[in-house]
């Protein structure tokens, strides 16, 4: 069940049906869950793996010491974002700060649970041309950290995956 038509059916948000499952000690479960669409057409897989090969990223973000997934695409175009958002049903998109005056608004959208970037990464792989070892990468790194728990301590393999992918995205010759 969508976890949209989960919270219309029980009245509550995303945030407190989370929080209510974690003091029901089912924190593994949530973890595990997609909570975006993944029943896109063959079509609109391919539109958006060319989106997230030529304006996209496939990286990691860190925060309190946390290495987390990432996939975010930015695009001036709101219209583009808006309608990757309403395929993969996200909530909310970011407008970021204009650089100076004479730059465009740039429109983000970003997947950073576990769960939803593995399932999103697996369905656009198959389209993927540039970004594919990056992909392969960040779908090996989530299936370990699922399996065994996101707030695990991190093992060597993680590691190395982790170091990379950031060796793949660094820009500039290498």
């Amino acid at each position: 069940m969508p976890i949209e038509e989960l919270c219309r059916i029980l009245g509550e948000t995303e945030k407190s049906i989370y929080m209510k499952a974690l003091r029901l000690g089912l924190r593994k479960q949530i973890d595990n869950a997609v909570w975006i669409n993944t029943n896109l057409s063959n079509e609109q897989l391919a539109y958006l793996a060319g989106i997230i090969d030529g304006e996209g990223c496939i990286s990691f973000s860190i925060s309190k010491g946390r290495i987390r997934p990432f996939v975010g695409v930015s695009n001036t175009k709101r219209e583009l974002i808006e309608t990757i958002r309403s395929w993969l049903r996200i909530r909310k998109t970011i407008r970021k700060a204009r650089r100076s005056v004479r730059h465009k608004y740039v429109w983000d959208i970003q997947i950073t649970r576990y769960a939803d970037v593995k399932a999103l990464l697996e369905k656009v792989k198959p389209y993927l041309i540039i970004k594919k070892k990056q992909c392969d990468l960040m779908i090996k790194y989530c299936t370990s950290r699922l399996s065994k728990g996101v707030n695990s301590p991190y093992s060597p393999n993680e590691m190395k995956i982790y170091e990379k992918l950031r060796e793949l995205n660094r820009r500039g010759v290498r």
